[in-house]
């Protein structure tokens, strides 16, 4: 820049043509962690963090052992996903009362994963279906599981796809009484 010539980059037009108004200069963005960016290293002891480190590591024994029951990775990769969906709504809470209340479902969210994991053998090759009855501990963990994702995904993707996905596990349940080409069998 030649001496004398202004820096235009911190100067706008206001004011007749050719006329050029010394405002003050840009600002550079500032640089203040937000609630969900990690800012420090002290940041990546939060329990999103550690989750979001879980489920990679998760997903990288997965890789290395495919001895792994199917249904055992599907369960801990949803497991890993609401649990770190419901901590990272809890770091957005003002309220130390909402956060505790998040991570106590992020907490929850884990466990029929878990349960799915320790009963993959008993539910995938012991369990005979329509044969054997269905545990209580079964329904009220499929039940519970199928709540906090619901909720999960209303908190995060809207209302309009938790309403699109009950109307789907409202036909799962209502298609075989459904007349016609509507109809299907489980």
């Amino acid at each position: 820049r030649a001496h004398g010539t202004p820096d235009l980059r911190s100067c706008s037009r206001s004011g007749p043509p050719g006329h050029l108004a010394r405002t003050k200069p840009i600002e550079k963005p500032t640089t203040e962690p937000s609630a969900l960016r990690l800012g420090r290293w002290v940041d990546l002891a939060s329990p999103a963090a550690i989750i979001a480190l879980g489920w990679s590591l998760t997903q990288i024994a997965i890789v290395i052992w495919p001895s792994i029951d199917t249904l055992a990775q599907r369960a801990l990769h949803v497991g890993f996903a609401t649990a770190l969906a419901y901590m990272m709504l809890s770091q957005r809470q003002q309220s130390r009362t909402g956060g505790l209340v998040y991570a106590a479902m992020g907490a929850l969210a884990f466990l029929p994963a878990l349960y799915i994991v320790w009963q993959a053998d008993f539910l995938t090759s012991e369990r005979i279906q329509g044969l054997d009855p269905v545990r209580p501990l079964d329904y009220a963990m499929g039940l519970l599981l199928i709540a906090l994702l619901f909720d999960a995904g209303r908190r995060f993707l809207g209302l309009g796809l938790a309403i699109f996905s009950a109307l789907f596990v409202v036909y799962f349940f209502l298609g075989p009484y459904l007349p016609g080409e509507l109809a299907h069998r489980y």
